[in-house]
């Protein structure tokens, strides 16, 4: 739980930090790389719930697995 609070927070960081930063942005490159920061967090909680399946037993992989394609 501590990793996802964790990539959670700074994804919400990053958003606050870099939407108002995006908006004044002069150029589109600028721009770009602002929108890109939150990016950062979304990858951080992708490895979080990777570490967490590779963690669990084979029983709660597989539901985990089918829960993820039944979102997707």
């Amino acid at each position: 739980m501590l990793e996802y609070a964790a990539a959670l927070v700074g994804y919400v960081a990053t958003l606050w930090i870099c939407l108002p930063r995006a908006r004044n942005a002069a150029e589109a490159g600028q721009r770009l790389l602002f929108m890109l920061g939150p990016c950062a967090g979304v990858l951080l909680l992708a490895a979080a719930v990777i570490r967490h399946v590779l963690r669990i037993d084979e029983y709660m992989r597989k539901a985990v697995t089918e829960y993820f394609v039944i979102a997707a």
